[in-house]
């Protein structure tokens, strides 16, 4: 539950300060997260390397804001 409220949080705050879309990463591990996110609307952009730790693979996803 504490996730879903502060992504509720943060797109809310995001939307009243006008922004277009939120983005954000996490580790192709972390599946639950991935989850998470793309059951509160953000959708995969990208999956490569992570520029600091090649070992981990990073996946970028986005949420449009209307």
């Amino acid at each position: 539950g504490n996730g879903s409220r502060l992504l509720e949080w943060v797109e809310q705050r995001a939307h009243d300060a006008g922004m277009p879309e939120l983005r954000l990463y996490t580790n192709a591990r972390m599946t639950r997260n991935i989850s998470l996110y793309a059951a509160h609307g953000y959708l995969e952009t990208s999956r490569h390397p992570n520029p600091r730790r090649a070992d981990i693979t990073q996946v970028n996803m986005a949420k449009p804001l209307s």
